[in-house]
């Protein structure tokens, strides 16, 4: 498993990569993109 993080000044930013990069297909590897919490980090 393969994992990045990324932070985004404009929260817009962030949620237009959740909407449409999720999901989107690379090399046969789906991309799951999801928020990360501070509990998480």
């Amino acid at each position: 498993m393969r994992f990045a993080v990324l932070v985004f000044k404009k929260r817009a930013d962030g949620e237009r990569a959740v909407d449409e990069v999720n999901g989107y297909e690379v090399a046969g590897h789906k991309l799951r993109v999801d928020w990360v919490y501070p509990s998480c980090v």
